[in-house]
């Protein structure tokens, strides 16, 4: 608790110059005693001199007795007989009447000195807790003028110091409060705008196939007899199939992009992976009539990655290429190991894409709709791959030469 304390700039400063001023103020007092000392010596032998000279002056026969008095030490007996003489005129040492207005001077010298001393050195003490105190006082009013920034919204941090102790302790875990604050809430303003950006996305996604589902059921309604009933129900299952998928891949892009899913990521091969996106699709695959051509799958390459969430990253790319491929066409993905990366590219030969649109596709929601009026899209699948991609610590490219000149996606993931 002490050495805590003893860190402290204002403590430190406050006991280094009590320890010098407590030194000064003893020298000081010492010096004036003792001068005041040498000055009762001396009227002390000037009296004793001018009584000398007086007996001298008038009994000049007394010089050899006298004289030996000041230059030898004074014997108990020698004290004895002159305290018996001094007592017929009234006198003893115990009065000190002889030496009383002298020694009362300087004893008044002693105690005006001390209390001017003793006076300067609490004035001294006063001023340094003075400075003392404004020092942490001040401290405390820039805290606490911080708190009531932050309660303003504004988080603008105080100023730092690089000395030790338990204020500027107090600024910097301050500041870094004030730094969370306003990271906790920039987070919850960012959450609450992908909350409204994620219903008005739903909303303006589920809008068309509600509209065409609820217009296929009134048509229905109307005529049960309808001949074209089963083509009806068909439309029907298509639209609510494509309102599920719409509200899962919406889901999963704003989870994504709030960090709410966290990826299990593990060394797993890529060949499995991309093996297992084909499977999933393998249907939609043999309707087009399509073939898969695997380039470099002989060797399995492996990479960290979590296997479900690149998988369906990989799987918008191939069921986009599948999407945008003519009947009886060809789709190859190919594997190429590098250095430090893992390339995987996904290339199909179909209707390609203009470019003009090719800066968008990776954009939310964007459709090339003028050049792919037979194929209708959501804009929600290619912006869900290139943030899983981004997430992997990856990069996502494409590439066409124009219209029915085919695409090319290319994976990079590091190794």
């Amino acid at each position: 608790m002490i050495r805590s304390t003893l860190k402290n700039k204002e403590c430190k400063v406050h006991i280094l110059l009590l320890t010098v001023l407590i030194v000064l103020s003893i020298f000081a007092i010492n010096s004036y005693i003792t001068k005041v000392y040498e000055g009762m010596h001396q009227e002390l032998q000037s009296r004793n001199m001018a009584i000398l000279g007086v007996i001298l002056d008038k009994n000049p026969e007394l010089e050899d007795e006298l004289i030996p008095l000041y230059t030898k030490e004074i014997t108990r007996e020698e004290v004895q007989k002159g305290n018996e003489l001094a007592q017929k005129y009234g006198l003893s040492l115990s009065s000190a009447d002889i030496t009383k207005p002298f020694i009362n001077e300087s004893l008044r010298e002693i105690l005006i000195g001390i209390s001017f001393w003793g006076g300067g050195f609490l004035l001294i003490i006063f001023l340094l807790a003075l400075r003392t105190f404004h020092s942490i006082y001040s401290q405390i009013r820039d805290i606490s003028l911080g708190i009531e920034k932050i309660m303003n919204g504004d988080f603008q941090v105080i100023s730092l110091t690089q000395e030790e102790g338990d204020l500027p302790l107090l600024r910097f875990q301050f500041n870094q409060m004030a730094e969370r604050l306003r990271s906790t809430l920039d987070r919850l303003g960012e959450e609450k705008l992908l909350l409204k950006n994620l219903i008005s996305d739903i909303s303006h996604q589920l809008k068309t196939p509600l509209s065409s589902s609820l217009m296929f059921h009134d048509f229905l309604l109307d005529d049960p007899n309808l001949e074209n009933r089963s083509d009806f129900l068909r439309k029907s299952k298509q639209q609510l199939d494509r309102i599920h998928w719409l509200i899962k891949e919406l889901l999963n892009l704003s989870k994504l992009e709030s960090g709410i899913i966290q990826f299990t990521m593990s060394n797993s091969s890529i060949n499995y992976t991309i093996e297992e996106v084909v499977i999933s699709l393998q249907q939609k695959i043999d309707e087009k009539h399509l073939t898969i051509q695997f380039e470099n799958f002989k060797e399995p390459i492996y990479t960290t990655h979590d296997v479900k969430w690149l998988g369906e990253a990989l799987k918008n790319i191939l069921n986009n290429a599948i999407e945008y491929s003519n009947h009886h066409g060809e789709i190859t993905i190919k594997l190429e190991r590098k250095r430090n990366f893992l390339l995987i590219a996904i290339q199909d030969h179909g209707i390609g894409i203009s470019k003009s649109d090719l800066p968008h596709v990776f954009e939310r929601f964007y459709q090339a709709r003028k050049n792919r009026p037979s194929v209708e899209g959501t804009g929600i699948g290619l912006a869900l791959t290139k943030l899983i991609v981004n997430k992997h610590d990856g990069r996502i490219e494409v590439r066409s030469e124009g219209i029915n000149k085919g695409t090319i996606f290319t994976i990079t993931l590091p190794i």
